[in-house]
């Protein structure tokens, strides 16, 4: 974990150069993007700062992201970035070396979506006097995006809702379901990154990982990278269509949790990416016989990562 934290935070560089790994990011619209910018500032938090205008609207929308903190490896951060949104900036207005961006940075409808939902809000400031932040999206790079794109709507049941290429690359929207304030987007862009593992390299580290580690005919595996999914109810709590889907296309998946009303399905994509899917599996034949379990003292760490070893009992 701490060889890939170094590789990922070596492709985020000091945050003055846009680099394709920067599209791995769960994104925020905020009516106050000043008040986050002085605090990175003042905390000597390195952040890319960016600018846009949305074709449709003519809204211009100010961008920071920042690499959240977390590893153990001298130097390195974490495999999560964060992405603020927000219509104007005070303070980048006045800063005239601001990246300007041909690609949308979130979909018409999310934006529009996650500006309502801020309007509306009870409260305009947290408890500790921070401006209110309202998810947009779960975003992903993507070394082809139309294979991704493809997975999105087969294996997920998403839906697409835009689709964008300019000369920075192709970005693609959707959500799980109509009911969903928050998309996933993925982000092909058309520049390499400044860090050692270009996306493709990534993307095909984590297959052959999940490949290596799951036996998903048994529901048994794990590995350390399992853990970076996203998660998602399912309205009408049928899990059998997303089996049924990642079966056929003979990629991993795992169970956990109770069988029938509260069922866990884990599935990858082809990008390496997993989500959790909550729901009931009804369909006898593709239900597990066992709902599986999660022993944090063996799952991955002692014996294979395809089954578990033996764990050493002390008194």
């Amino acid at each position: 974990m701490e060889q890939l934290e170094t590789e990922f935070t070596q492709a985020m560089g000091d945050m003055t150069k846009y680099d394709p790994y920067m599209a791995y990011n769960m994104g925020f619209v905020t009516e106050d993007l000043d008040y986050y910018i002085k605090a990175f500032d003042a905390g000597a938090v390195p952040y890319f700062a960016s600018t846009w205008t949305d074709e449709g609207t003519q809204l211009k929308y100010n961008s920071v992201i920042v690499q959240v903190p977390g590893s153990l490896a001298a130097g390195a951060k974490s495999l999560l970035n964060v992405q603020l949104l927000a219509l104007s900036s005070a303070i980048f207005d006045g800063r005239a070396e601001l990246h300007q961006h041909t690609s949308p940075q979130a979909s018409p409808a999310a934006l529009a979506t996650a500006l309502e939902r801020l309007a509306s809000a009870p409260r305009k400031l947290s408890l500790e006097g921070k401006p209110v932040l309202v998810s947009t999206h779960r975003s992903f790079a993507s070394s082809d995006v139309a294979r991704d794109a493809s997975y999105f709507q087969n294996n997920l049941q998403g839906s697409k809702d835009f689709e964008k290429t300019t000369a920075e690359g192709t970005t693609y929207g959707g959500r799980m379901q109509s009911i969903d304030q928050v998309e996933f987007l993925y982000v092909e862009s058309a520049f390499d990154t400044q860090g050692p593992v270009s996306v493709a390299e990534w993307e095909a580290y984590q297959v052959n990982l999940h490949d290596t580690c799951f036996d998903s005919g048994n529901n048994e595996g794990f590995d350390r990278l399992a853990d970076n999914h996203g998660g998602h109810p399912i309205e009408t709590f049928e899990l059998d269509p997303f089996i049924k889907a990642q079966q056929q296309a003979g990629l991993p998946y795992r169970f956990y949790g109770g069988m029938g009303r509260a069922a866990f399905f884990y599935m990858y994509g082809p990008n390496g990416w997993g989500i959790q899917i909550i729901g009931a599996c009804t369909d006898s034949a593709l239900c597990p016989s066992g709902a599986g379990g999660y022993d944090m003292c063996t799952q991955g760490i002692t014996g294979h990562c395809r089954k578990d070893g033996a764990s050493d009992i002390l008194a």
